[in-house]
């Protein structure tokens, strides 16, 4: 899926009901490329979209979304932190 508006659609049509696919799975695989502007396509789909279940789709992938990402932020700077935990502060370099 190489635009927004491809990842768009496929994130509203798991989080269908009945989609068969787990979108928090899919999410957490890590072999997404999020691009930035994903979540700004699925707001406005939630707003704007004349179906009720494309709202209401796209609401809840947004949701899931903004969570999958909130947690890859923490795990990256959870260990980022541990790249120099290794080095004492009174040795000199």
């Amino acid at each position: 899926m190489k635009t927004e508006l491809d990842q768009a659609h496929f994130l509203i049509g798991a989080a269908m009901p009945g989609s068969g696919v787990n979108l928090e799975d899919e999410l957490a695989k890590d072999t997404w490329m999020i691009r930035r502007s994903v979540e700004a396509v699925l707001n406005w789909y939630a707003t704007t979209a004349p179906e009720p279940e494309v709202q209401t789709a796209a609401q809840l992938a947004e949701a899931i979304l903004r969570r999958s990402l909130e947690e890859r932020r923490t795990r990256r700077a959870q260990q980022q932190g541990t790249l120099f935990d290794g080095f004492d502060d009174d040795d000199d370099y």
